[in-house]
C-alpha cells in the first residue's frame, strides 16, 4: 500500500511540474517580457467619491514622477457601466525587479503608508493582479483619446492560454481597423487563466458600429467561433478615463 501511495504521489508531482513547466514556457512564448503590469481595483464607498478621486489625483502622479520608482501610471478609469464606483488602475513596472525594488521603497515612504490608511477608510475592496503584456498587442503610450473605454475581463479555462493568444492576433488585426485598441494583458499573479483587454471608442453609438462592421472585416468571425469556447466567464464594463490619467 505504500508503494501505491508513494508512486501515486510521485507522479503527481511529476505531473504538477509539468503543467508548471508548461505554463512558464507559454507566458515566455507568448509575453512581450519587457514590463509587469499591476491592473488595481478599487471599489469605492459612494459616500466617498469626492474625497477618494482628491486623494488619488494627488497621490498617483507623485508616485510615477519619483525618479527612485520604476514605474510608469498607464491610467485610472471610472465605470460608467457596471459597478459604478468602481476604479480601475494600470501601473507599468521594469521587470519583477523593478516591481519589487518600487514597492519596498514606497513601503517606507511616510507619505504612501499614509495614502495607504486613508485609502483603507474610502474603499470597500481593494484587488490587484499581476500581468504581462501579449508579445502582439504593446499598451499604447500616454495620449488623450477622449470617448469611452471598454474593459473586456474573460476568465479562460486552464491550458487555453496559447490557443487564445494564436487567434487573437487574427482578431486584432480585424478590430483595429474600426476602433483603437489601448492593451492586453494575461494574469500571472492574482487570479489566473484571466485575460483583460481595454478599447477605445469615441461614444456609445460608435462602438455599436465598430463592432458591427467587425464582422465584415475578414478573420473576425473566425476569431469569435475559435476563442469562445476557451472562455468560462466573460464581463465587459464601460469606463470614462479620470483627469489625471495619463491615457484619457
Amino acid at each position: 500500500m505504500h508503494r501505491i501511495l508513494h508512486g501515486n504521489q510521485e507522479a503527481q508531482e511529476e505531473i504538477k511540474a509539468a503543467v508548471e513547466t508548461r505554463e512558464v514556457n507559454f507566458s515566455q512564448k507568448i509575453a512581450r517580457g519587457k514590463y509587469i503590469h499591476e491592473i488595481m481595483v478599487h471599489e469605492v464607498k459612494p459616500e466617498c467619491l469626492s474625497e477618494y478621486l482628491t486623494l488619488v489625483r494627488d497621490v498617483y502622479p507623485k508616485l510615477a514622477a519619483n525618479p527612485a520608482h520604476e514605474v510608469h501610471h498607464v491610467c485610472s478609469m471610472q465605470n460608467i457601466v457596471g459597478q459604478t464606483w468602481k476604479f480601475t488602475h494600470i501601473w507599468e513596472y521594469k521587470g519583477y525587479a523593478g516591481y519589487d525594488r518600487t514597492t519596498e521603497i514606497a513601503r517606507k515612504s511616510s507619505g504612501y503608508l499614509e495614502y495607504r490608511e486613508q485609502l483603507q477608510k474610502l474603499v470597500y475592496s481593494q484587488t490587484n493582479s499581476l500581468n504581462q503584456e501579449f508579445a502582439f498587442w504593446n499598451t499604447i503610450p500616454p495620449q488623450t483619446l477622449g470617448g469611452i473605454f471598454e474593459k473586456r475581463t474573460y476568465t479562460l479555462v486552464p491550458g487555453s492560454l496559447l490557443e487564445w493568444e494564436k487567434h487573437w492576433q487574427a482578431g486584432l488585426v480585424a478590430r483595429k481597423q474600426v476602433m483603437t485598441p489601448v492593451g492586453a494583458w494575461f494574469s500571472q499573479m492574482g487570479k489566473l487563466n484571466t485575460v483583460t483587454h481595454i478599447w477605445n471608442y469615441g461614444s456609445f453609438a460608435q462602438r455599436k458600429a465598430a463592432r458591427d462592421k467587425c464582422w465584415e472585416i475578414d478573420g473576425w468571425a473566425d476569431t469569435v467561433h475559435k476563442t469562445v469556447p476557451l472562455v468560462t466567464a466573460m464581463q465587459s464594463e464601460i469606463m470614462k478615463a479620470c483627469d489625471f490619467s495619463p491615457i484619457r
